[in-house]
């Protein structure tokens, strides 16, 4: 049995100062044995607003934090360099907007001491703010509904959270492993790291869980999922992608970075990841679903087309993620289904 002697916690905070009191609390109030905790944080924010609110208002916790706020980086360069500035065993990340147990660090300890394993994740449960704001009942706020468990990538590449909003009746607890961890919360292992985590160059931001994701899935490795663990997020923003004139509404109303940042690299991650050794069916589906993108931009944001030129112009540039040999990872997400069943 392997001995974990550090485990780091790493955040990028941007704004959101409302969840950082209850935040470190539960971070900093972590039953410790015989391992040490550091805690590494990137303010994100030009202002160093979370820098210097965690400075004037927690000097205890400050003290014992790496704060990195220098330059203006994408989500995917960010991480990286934290996880090279960790000195640890286990790398857990983590995210402002959500509440931890007291047990978090030592149960994951456990397990990987214990298990010869690579990456896992928790069961993720949605925390109502808005009722500890009102209550400041920590208790009261944690709602027994799921917020995420799994990232869920349909045959026409649409991801979403698999399960979010319905009741937690233990009816998941029998997973053992899952393909697609919400990246919200994941634990790795020190030596499951070579060169960087995300792919900062071709997709530096929007869908870079996802696009790391795929790779694991090249690359045969699942994620373990500890069900016997909570910890609980507050969904800041939530999709209901079912109602299609709601969908329409909802990105007509966004902003043009944001839908500039969504489809620049969700296109890199199809050139990335999509082989057409995948079942003729995912082909068409991914295609008409591309196509209704393409039609949307064409009518409501016609001058982010630009992306798609851009895109055509330089996606020679993009390699694969994926070894063909390798079993079609579809089966195998069957599998994993098959456990619930």
């Amino acid at each position: 049995m392997k001995k974990i002697k550090k485990v780091s916690l790493g955040v990028i905070f941007y704004k959101n100062l409302k969840y950082i009191p209850k935040f470190l609390e539960t971070i900093f109030n972590q039953k410790k044995f015989n391992w040490e905790i550091e805690y590494i944080f990137r303010d994100q924010d030009p202002e160093k607003e979370v820098f210097f609110y965690i400075k004037k208002n927690f000097p205890e916790y400050f003290e014992k934090i790496k704060f990195f706020t220098k330059d203006w980086w994408f989500h995917s360069e960010w991480h990286n360099f934290l996880i090279k500035k960790s000195e640890w065993d286990l790398y857990f990340c983590l995210s402002n907007d959500m509440i931890y147990p007291e047990n978090l660090v030592s149960k994951f300890v456990d397990f990987f001491e214990k298990n010869n394993e690579k990456i896992a994740t928790c069961k993720i449960k949605r925390w109502d703010f808005s009722i500890f704001a009102k209550t400041w009942n920590l208790e009261k706020s944690k709602s027994n509904f799921i917020d995420s468990i799994w990232i869920w990538i349909c045959e026409n590449h649409h991801f979403y959270d698999i399960w979010q909003g319905e009741k937690d009746f233990w009816q998941y607890d029998n997973l053992k492993e899952i393909f697609w961890p919400s990246w919200a919360f994941f634990v790795c292992d020190k030596n499951f790291f070579e060169n960087n985590f995300f792919d900062e160059k071709n997709i530096p931001h929007y869908k870079n869980d996802c696009d790391f994701s795929y790779k694991l899935n090249w690359q045969g490795i699942s994620t373990k999922i500890l069900t016997n663990i909570e910890v609980y997020h507050d969904r800041q923003l939530e999709w209901n992608w079912k109602k299609i004139f709601w969908k329409i509404k909802n990105l007509r109303e966004r902003n043009d970075f944001f839908l500039w940042d969504s489809l620049k690299w969700h296109l890199n991650l199809l050139k990335k990841n999509f082989t057409f050794k995948f079942w003729a069916k995912i082909f068409l589906k991914t295609f008409a679903n591309e196509v209704k993108k393409f039609l949307f931009f064409l009518i409501f944001k016609p001058k982010l087309l630009k992306i798609y030129f851009d895109f055509w112009k330089n996606s020679w540039k993009i390699e694969k993620n994926f070894d063909e040999k390798l079993e079609n990872f579809w089966e195998k997400m069957k599998k994993i289904l098959e456990q619930m069943e």
